[in-house]
């Protein structure tokens, strides 16, 4: 209740909080903090003090820290002439202005969200402009002075470079904002600096991938097209003009602990007399060279590595008599063998990686792999093999695995959420963390949480992986600026755009330099003597990626496999810190120091969670005589980075209820989960308001008393209809009102589904009546304003990871008799909001679960929209189902995909996957 005030206090001493004279409200935000141009203002305790908004920052010698600043004009007036100025930090030194970089942040739109989203976001799936764009604040179109428009906002980026050579110690700053009128407004910044430096060998290597005629194109035009050199001739004015931005592209992502792989640049080949393969090598170690010895960098650490020039693109298979023919085969082994020879002769053959083609797609991705990689063996290239796919991949995928592939990948780079992490980790086959898909692996999309560039580097460090492949980073599409285009991870924009001829960075860019400076302290723990400390926060902070993801299965993918609260990753870091400091200047720890950090450890472990249940699911089965057995499966997870001993029991039980088998005593592994599974029986089970039954379970943790932890199983019974059955027409007037046959409260999918309440914006309803001969469904579904359901023109059902996607859809999932054991045996209707029906035995989705077959179930439905609300009724004949139909048990789920809302739920709350026979609900038949 005091964070209201305490912000309308910030925000009068910075600038007003409305009303008044003031029409500027300026306020800061951690460099954790997801702006959006119509986001509340950040409520971040830990990094800007409440009360007199100083911003709270602090770090190493030779590490860069971040913040935002956040003007928002007010509606009675535009503003003009803003100007931000940055003063001096001083303290026990001076840190000068020029030490600090400001950014304008540009907002990118962003309309449609895939699925993976909508599973693992906390906030809504939304339309919404995310501040990501980092243009200079003195650039000549979008810089300073800079105005706004009433109710506009300018989000500002500062990266504060603490010198090397700074003394330790508290520094003072301000930050001033003033606009046209005299309003000047005046941000505190206080810094910490501690007494040890950051070094600029990276534990971690950190790689990413482009080709230089992206840059051409994007920069440089001849005759008015895009300008693409056929080779690099540094005697073309516009070559070098060229040179010039990837010397500052290189740079740029040098800075920020990213060594970037040019796969464009290569050899002049040309043939003799005699048709053999010639290479002009001399452009190419002109341009190269300096990146390879470090000399176009300031601290002088050359690239990590560096790639063969050749890949799937060149020498180009069209030139020659295509990918099989012989003369394109001699081609690239004679390309390979001369490049071997050519940089041991540079003195940089330590530096080479064979990348011959990126993470194809298809139902055949290793065919190209394998065949340019044989070449590769084949010519001696002596230096390793990148493969972008995994050596065992999930069945699912259904991928022919050449028997060699293990003699010819040497470093694994699958996409994030094909990584078997535990896969030879550290050993002679280096392995690389991709981005990937969430919850399986962290994203470096726009709209991604901020914290999943972070935890890259915390995954990798965690798992001992060598580092990480960032695969492509220039996803520019046609205006990245409004389009949205960065929504697949490319970190840079092109400066053109906003009228500069120079590679701007991204917020998203920055955060993954955080996560790789925390590498570097995880690093100075382990190499000062402390590497059990420095293990325990990384398992801690980052918990599970890619292949260890998965829960009952594969695509059952647990939800939380780093930490996400911006406090917890402040709280790690401070963490990190101190007990460097502790090694590296062990005289200036006192005890009050100590007892401080003590406190800090305490606080991240409460921020990182509680062991407790995670999910609850229940299979039923008839007992007889009107009774219910149902066998609990309970998962319990620890986030803490210890095992945890538990003990799953029940409180006071109704009446109508007994535990008929008690689960044994069991140990939660540090960071991972365990199951339970405990039989109830039910003598007269009847479902409470919307389909629910309560079960007082109960957890005892560590020899401790137990606690409740009550879970509600979801629960109905399908009441009878009237005589003469019902009337599909999407009016439900005719619908009687029965106990116990009500669905409703639907939950959200994913982690939006976690978190108290959980349930859908948009209210959903379902009724279930029964015949002798027919299955009745309705639905009532609450709309957004006044527009109806929206249905593509067709009848097809699109989804994104196991998610419905692209319009209004409803989902009803059956399983008569409760005994199905994987999703094929399940009995699926999709209804489209055109009314149309889809009827499969199994699950037709984008990911294979199994095998699928057409259901001729001669399924009835009708829609019919109303003021506010629309509705839709089925009809569907017992015969469908054969003789399971006479089952007294079913399982069932009903889901519901809103495309205006960016809403998926339903009714069972099955938040990590609706078509696992394990996560439906019960329903009883009469």
């Amino acid at each position: 209740m005091l964070l209201a005030p305490a912000l309308c206090l910030l925000s009068a001493l910075l600038g007003g909080c409305g009303g008044g004279e003031s029409a500027l409200r300026t306020w800061s935000a951690s460099d954790m903090a997801q702006l959006t141009e119509r986001g509340p203002a950040a409520a971040e305790p830990w990094a800007v003090d409440p009360l007199h908004g100083t911003v709270k920052l602090f770090g190493a010698g030779n590490e860069t820290v971040a913040f935002q600043l956040v003007l928002d004009a007010e509606a009675d007036s535009p503003l003009q002439d803003i100007r931000v100025s940055v003063g001096p930090l001083t303290g026990p030194g001076r840190i000068e202005p020029t030490q600090v970089d400001l950014f304008r942040q540009w907002p990118v739109a962003v309309r449609d969200y895939p699925g993976w989203y909508l599973r693992t976001a906390d906030r809504p799936a939304e339309p919404a402009s995310f501040y990501d764009a980092l243009i200079p604040a003195d650039a000549p179109r979008h810089g300073m002075p800079w105005s706004l428009p009433p109710t506009g906002r300018l989000a500002l980026w500062l990266d504060v470079r603490i010198p090397r050579d700074a003394l330790a110690g508290t520094y003072r700053g301000v930050v001033t904002v003033s606009a046209g009128g005299g309003r000047v407004s005046r941000v505190p910044v206080e810094l910490e600096v501690y007494d040890f430096v950051l070094p600029d060998t990276r534990p971690l290597r950190a790689v990413g991938g482009f080709d230089q005629a992206v840059l051409f194109r994007y920069f440089l035009r001849r005759d008015g097209r895009p300008f693409e050199p056929v080779w690099m001739d540094r005697q073309d004015p516009l070559v070098r003009q060229g040179l010039v931005v990837l010397r500052q592209f290189m740079t740029l992502a040098h800075e920020h602990r990213l060594d970037l792989v040019d796969r464009g640049l290569r050899p002049v080949l040309k043939r003799d007399l005699d048709g053999q393969v010639q290479l002009d090598w001399s452009d190419y170690d002109a341009i190269a060279t300096p990146y390879l010895d470090g000399t176009a960098y300031a601290d002088r650490v050359g690239q990590s590595v560096w790639p063969v020039p050749v890949h799937a693109g060149w020498p180009d298979p069209a030139t020659y008599d295509g990918p099989d023919g012989e003369v394109y085969r001699q081609t690239v082994r004679a390309v390979l063998t001369e490049t071997a020879r050519h940089f041991a002769q540079l003195g940089f053959a330590d530096r080479l990686v064979y990348w011959p083609v990126d993470a194809p797609a298809g139902a055949d991705p290793y065919a190209r792999f394998a065949d340019l990689a044989r070449l590769g063996r084949l010519a001696e290239v002596g230096c390793p093999i990148l493969c972008p796919l995994p050596l065992d991949p999930p069945a699912l995928t259904g991928w022919a695995v050449p028997q060699d592939l293990p003699e010819l990948a040497d470093w694994l780079a699958p996409p994030g959420e094909l990584l078997d992490p535990s896969a030879e980790a550290g050993g002679p086959r280096a392995q690389y963390l991709v981005p990937g898909t969430p919850p399986y692996a962290p994203s470096l999309a726009l709209f991604a949480d901020p914290a999943d560039a972070r935890a890259l580097a915390w995954l990798a460090d965690r798992y001992a992986l060598a580092g990480l492949w960032l695969g492509e980073v220039l996803d520019w599409q046609a205006n990245p600026f409004r389009t949205g285009g960065q929504a697949h991870g490319g970190l840079f924009y092109p400066g053109p755009f906003v009228g500069l001829q120079e590679v701007l960075p991204s917020a998203r860019l920055k955060r993954l330099r955080r996560g790789l400076q925390d590498a570097a302290y995880l690093d100075l723990l382990r190499r000062r003597g402390r590497p059990a400390l420095a293990d325990g926060l990384a398992r801690t902070m980052a918990r599970y990626v890619g292949l260890d993801a998965a829960g009952d299965h594969y695509l059952d993918a647990r939800l939380d496999g780093w930490v996400r609260p911006a406090q917890s990753w402040a709280l790690a870091r401070r963490l990190l810190a101190e007990e460097v400091l502790a090694t590296v200047r062990p005289e200036a720890v006192d005890g009050q120091r100590l007892m401080a950090q003590r406190i800090e450890w305490r606080r991240l472990t409460q921020a990182a969670g509680e062991p407790g249940v995670a999910r609850c699911r229940a299979r039923a089965a008839d007992a007889g005589d009107g009774a219910l057995r149902l066998h609990l499966e309970v998962d319990l997870h620890n986030p803490l980075p210890r095992p945890v001993a538990a003990v799953l029991g029940v409180g006071t039980l109704p009446e109508s209820m007994t535990l008929i088998d008690r689960p044994s005593p069991l140990v939660v592994p540090e960071g991972g989960s365990a199951r339970a599974v405990l039989t109830l029986e039910l003598a007269d089970p009847q479902p409470a308001g919307y389909g629910r039954l309560s079960v007082p379970l109960e957890l005892a943790l560590a020899g401790e008393a137990a606690q409740p932890a009550p879970q509600t199983l979801p629960l109905l019974r399908a009441a009878r209809a009237p005589a003469g059955g019902i009337t599909v027409d999407g009016d439900l007037t005719d619908w009687p009102v029965r106990s116990g046959n009500t669905a409703g409260e639907f939950r959200l999918a994913g982690r939006r589904g976690q978190r108290d309440p959980g349930l859908a914006r948009l209210g959903t309803l379902v009724f279930v009546l029964r015949d002798e001969r027919t299955l009745y469904v309705a639905f009532r579904c609450e709309a957004a304003g006044q527009a109806g359901p929206v249905a593509q023109p067709d009848n097809r059902v699109r989804y994104d990871h196991l998610l419905a996607i692209g319009e209004d859809l409803l989902e009803v999932i059956l399983d008569p008799g409760a005994d199905a054991d994987t999703p094929a045996d399940l009995f699926h209707l999709v209804l489209k909001a055109n009314g149309t029906v889809r009827a499969t035995r199994g699950i037709r989705a984008d990911w294979p679960l199994g095998e699928t077959a057409p259901w001729p179930a001669d399924v009835r439905a009708a829609i019919r929209v109303a003021d506010g609300v629309w509705f839709a009724e089925l009809a569907i004949p017992l015969a469908a189902f054969g003789d399971a139909a006479d089952a007294r048990v079913w399982a069932v789920n009903f889901a519901r995909h809103d495309r205006s809302a960016g809403e998926s739920s339903d009714w069972a709350g099955a938040t990590r996957g609706l078509y696992s026979p394990q996560s439906l609900g019960i329903l009883l038949m009469p």
